[in-house]
């Protein structure tokens, strides 16, 4: 075979002229990662990097375990050379997911292998695959996943070498803080340290020469390339402490292949303090977020005039919306002569940091190698000063922003700048979750705006998590600016959500999947509730059970009483553990471990007038059902709820349900609150931290008779009567057994939902939320109510004895001397009055002939997908006609 130097040079003619990538992206004996080289690497776009890398060409020879040492080039196509051919593999994320897809091509084979794929193998799609189209999802892309592509192996390869830039700096820094104390200087000085390295590895004009060894000199340019006010004074103890930590960053290897993502993970992790986290709401948003939010927005970025393209990211921090948008815009097919001096002109930046800035100064100039700096448009000001943000939102026809989460601040930058973007302009926001439910009167009227003002492209609710040092919920909105003469009523809108499981957040970031996905009328958003949002399965449930009265209507609903701050206290005691002066028992918290048959622990409270900030419902010591305050848990089961008779004072983190009616008994409320429904409702319609009482009381109660009550909390006294025999063991034979347990709770939640009267699919819909999650406050293994397999069939039903005759393979039918009974007080209840047992009677008998028609109708039908019900069809009109003769 020819020299590898030859075949290099062949390979790269021939990936030009038939693959057609640009011979200026085409590098040889490229440097990446830790020391490593490459014999050729290919790229779509600059910077070249781990983002744009397409494939790379190994002339040497290598095994499949060889592949793995490419990896970190992050090209997703790899051509090795093996026995005088090669060989192409996919590139995976781990060795497992190395794939071998060719092999013994000749260089000429190489191109015709390219050349009959113009619609999978060209550098643009390439790139595209690897970016983009993660979040679009259509089947050419996922053939092209498949075969080509790993969408796993970019946020691998970004997140390692963040890792390992990260893992070196923050060693650095905690080196030099213990010589010389947490002085600001020293974030400084390692990250001008680390600028110096890979402005000088990416080619950068002034650093191509730099010698690294020479600190001063390096944090000299480093300052003078960002035009740094706050230029270090060195002493040469202070220079001769961050010799080692160079020496550090240098052996990392090159960082020519470097991506300004995985920068962002040093920003964050190791360059931004506890105080400016905490005074600033700053957090750095994932690079996945911002991608998604960029890519979301192109085709309506296309569609604006090159000539009124202004890009403003309002605290921008280190800038990742702008270099985002700077790929995005490489990709598109827009006419600019001279792409660099576009960024220069027309992207601005504002934050009140100048460190942050200074990297965002960095990241640019990586995301626009080899350009100069020159980016003026980042400026350092107060945004929140007077018209500020007013004035630079009325220049801008793209905005996008992640703006501090403290003190309501991301409410203020969007209350003060949508409204003066001009027409046509199109905004993004990752903004606190809170934003589309806050009942403030600002955050209302910047709701109405957008919805009345604006095309909402989409509204995403994402859970916590997302963000590294944060632990609030958030939502991205994405919209585009309208004429006001513009009718909002026939736009959609999409609603999406990633819920609160790690496999959730987990298949977004690496592949853009979301558990729910709706479209909805954009006029449906803001409606009675003014919530910028339509809680989940609004459709499937809450539209039923939308006639139904609500709580507030049958209960008082309501927070306990709040002692006063510590301040005011001067010492004095307000919860204890044993009785002290002008103290009861109560509940101080629903929080805990306990059961639902015993109930929170009990402590002495301060009921003195002179300790009491707000009583609320706390002190009115009524009989009354109490909730948390706090949901239970992430899960779908939100609340766990005890009975207290005696009406003990409890404080504000509890909730009190009090019937209105004396015929409404605790037991029946208890077994209102126990079901899945309210834990459901609570999940859907409320973020994570608080049940609010006043939203809570909107939770819809079904029209109950007496007979109803009584046989709900006769079912609920028979549970609490289990519990109180122990657990069965071979000392106490009398005992419960778990299925004794978990069947008591089924009866319950079977007639609560009976009175509810979904349709089969939308009950099903709402119990399969349940599955697989163990239910809070009990002994016993509860995770599901019927197997997966089960068809659509009311709980009610499905506990009958002639369905569950059904599925032992028996027939369902009822005993004839039943159905005769059934037969007979159904013609008396049309004509007269039944007696309370007769009531009973035809109750239970209902249920088995429901259990028999649902058994003969799903026989040797196979259960249906869950899909979103329609309205009830003919058989299911029947039992409702039949129970509402009941």
């Amino acid at each position: 075979m020819a020299a590898n130097h030859d075949i290099a040079e062949h390979i790269k003619r021939v990936l030009v002229k038939e693959a057609g990538f640009d011979a200026n992206l085409v590098e040889r004996d490229y440097l990446f990662a830790h020391r490593k080289s490459i014999s050729l690497a290919g790229f779509a776009y600059r910077p070249l990097d781990a983002r744009s890398a397409c494939i790379g060409v190994v002339t040497s020879g290598a095994s499949s375990h060889g592949v793995s040492e490419y990896r970190g080039l992050g090209a997703p196509l790899l051509l090795v050379e093996s026995e005088s051919a090669f060989d192409l593999w996919r590139v995976g994320s781990t060795e497992d997911r190395d794939e071998r897809i060719a092999n013994g091509l000749s260089v000429d084979g190489i191109g015709r292998y390219f050349c009959e794929r113009p619609k999978t193998l060209r550098p643009r799609r390439i790139y595209e695959a690897k970016t983009v189209a993660r979040v679009e999802h259509t089947p050419k892309q996922l053939d092209l996943f498949a075969e080509f592509v790993d969408p796993d192996l970019l946020p691998f390869v970004e997140g390692k070498t963040g890792e390992r830039l990260t893992t070196t700096v923050v060693t650095g820094i905690r080196i030099l803080v213990e010589e010389f104390g947490p002085e600001e200087w020293i974030i400084k000085a390692v990250f001008r340290l680390l600028a110096g390295k890979i402005l000088r590895d990416k080619s950068v004009h002034g650093f191509k020469s730099a010698t690294l060894s020479h600190i001063a000199d390096i944090l000299q340019k480093v300052e003078r390339h960002y035009g740094s006010r706050d230029a270090l004074k060195m002493s040469k103890k202070k220079v001769l402490s961050l010799k080692p930590v160079m020496a550090d960053i240098r052996q990392l290897g090159d960082f020519r292949n470097l991506t300004t993502e995985s920068l962002g993970d040093v920003y964050e992790q190791a360059l931004i303090t506890r105080d400016i986290r905490k005074i600033h709401g700053t957090h750095k948003t994932p690079g996945y977020l911002v991608d998604y939010v960029v890519w979301q927005l192109a085709n309506w970025i296309e569609e604006i005039p090159v000539d009124e393209l202004r890009f403003f990211e309002p605290g921008c921090g280190h800038a990742p919306f702008l270099v985002s948008l700077m790929r995005l815009l490489r990709t598109l097919d827009l006419d600019i002569p001279d792409l660099g001096q576009f960024f220069r002109e027309r992207f601005v930046g504002i934050d009140n940091d100048p460190f942050a800035l200074e990297i965002a100064r960095l990241s640019l100039t990586l995301a626009d190698e080899p350009n100069p700096d020159g980016w003026h448009g980042l400026t350092e000001a107060d945004m929140y000063a007077d018209g500020f943000l007013e004035q630079a939102a009325a220049k801008s026809t793209v905005m996008l922003t992640n703006p501090p989460y403290e003190t309501r601040k991301a409410e203020e930058l969007l209350y003060r700048t949508l409204p003066n973007l001009p027409v046509g302009a199109v905004f993004g926001a990752v903004v606190p979750a809170a934003l589309l439910f806050s009942a403030k009167n600002r955050a209302i009227q910047l709701r109405k705006w957008m919805v009345n003002n604006c095309q909402l492209m989409e509204i995403d609710l994402f859970p916590d998590g997302l963000f590294t040092f944060g632990d609030h919920e958030c939502a991205i909105i994405i919209g585009r600016v309208l004429r006001k003469v513009t009718s909002t009523k026939s736009l959609q809108c999409r609603l999406r959500r990633v819920r609160d499981n790690e496999t959730a957040r987990k298949a977004f970031q690496l592949d853009y999947r979301f558990c729910s996905t709706r479209l909805t009328g954009q006029s449906k958003l803001m409606g009675d509730d003014t919530r910028l949002w339509i809680p989940e399965f609004q459709n499937e449930v809450w539209n039923y059970l939308s006639k139904y009265q609500s709580l507030s209507a049958i209960a008082d609903v309501g927070k306990g009483f709040e002692h006063v701050g510590q301040s005011k206290l001067n010492g004095a005691v307000v919860v204890a553990e044993e009785k002290f002066p002008d103290s009861e028992l109560g509940f101080s918290t629903m929080a805990g471990d306990w059961h639902l048959e015993d109930g929170p622990e009990l402590k002495y409270l301060s009921t003195k007038d002179e300790h009491i900030s707000v009583r609320r419902r706390g002190l009115d010591k009524l009989p009354q059902v109490l909730l948390n305050y706090a949901p239970v848990g992430r899960g779908f089961w939100k609340l766990k709820p005890f009975i207290d008779p005696v009406g003990r004072p409890f404080m504000t983190r509890s909730i009190c349900v009090r019937p209105r009616d004396e015929s409404l008994t605790l037991q029946y409320i208890w077994a209102l609150m126990l079901s899945p429904v309210a834990s459901l409702y609570v999940w859907s319609h409320f973020l994570k931290r608080d049940i609010l009482p006043n939203r809570f009381a909107h939770l819809w109660v079904p029209q109950a008779t007496k007979q109803d009550v009584s046989r709900v909390s006769h079912l609920v006294d028979d549970f609490f009567d289990l519990t109180r025999k122990e657990p069965k063991t071979i000392f106490n034979s009398q005992g419960y057994t778990n299925t004794d347990m978990s069947t008591a709770l089924e009866r319950i939640d079977s007639e609560v939902l009976r009175l509810y009267s979904l349709p089969a699919k939308s009950e099903r819909l709402l119990l399969e939320q349940f599955r697989g999650e163990q239910r809070p406050g009990i002994s016993v293994p509860f995770t599901e109510y019927y197997t997966a397999k089960t068809p659509d069939v009311p709980l009610y039903a499905y506990r009958a004895d002639s369905y569950q005759r059904s599925l032992a393979g028996r027939s369902p039918q009822l005993p004839e001397e039943d159905f005769a009974r059934y037969e007979s007080l159904l013609t008396k209840s049309e004509t007269s009055n039944l007696t309370k047992r007769e009531t009973d009677r035809l109750h239970d008998l209902q249920a088995e002939v429901d259990g028999r028609d649902y058994a003969i109708q799903c026989a040797n039908t196979p259960s249906a997908a869950l899909i979103t019900p329609t309205l009830p069809d003919g058989f299911e009109q029947r039992i409702r006609a039949l129970s509402d003769r009941v």
